[in-house]
């Protein structure tokens, strides 16, 4: 069976199809983690990081994710045209909880950590001339 396939422009406004696309996707394809709100965060931020680091302000850059169901597993790729990042690179931002000072957790860097708790397999890689980052479920 081929990845179910969609493409969109590389703007924040393209963010909320391109997620509901993947979602959907997965939960027809009976994938159970698709059902947890997690799953959907994890998307929203692997694509919300391919808009901003990948597309760098470019009217004309796109994103391109592909969904495919691989045996039991699934496996979602997301494509852009930035140079990339290692997922292994990014350690996860410790948090207190009991803190109720919430200007001291940092803006950004919480997107790897989300995707690193639904997904057993974090990829990243060129792909011709391509940035991929590859989110896998066994």
């Amino acid at each position: 069976m081929k990845p179910a396939l969609v493409a969109v422009p590389a703007t924040a406004e393209f963010v909320r199809a391109a997620s509901q696309f993947v979602v959907q996707t997965a939960r027809h394809l009976g994938v159970p983690a698709a059902a947890s709100p997690l799953f959907e965060v994890a998307i929203v931020e692997a694509l919300a990081n391919a808009v901003k680091h990948g597309s760098r302000g470019r009217s004309d850059a796109m994103i391109t994710c592909e969904v495919e169901k691989t045996g039991s597993g699934l496996s979602i790729r997301i494509y852009d045209e930035g140079e990339g990042f290692s997922p292994a690179g990014r350690a996860a931002l410790p948090v207190d909880p009991a803190s109720a000072d919430i200007t001291a957790i940092p803006e950004s860097g919480y997107g790897v950590p989300i995707m690193q708790s639904v997904f057993h397999e974090i990829d990243a890689r060129r792909e011709n001339g391509r940035f991929c980052l590859e989110l896998k479920l066994a």
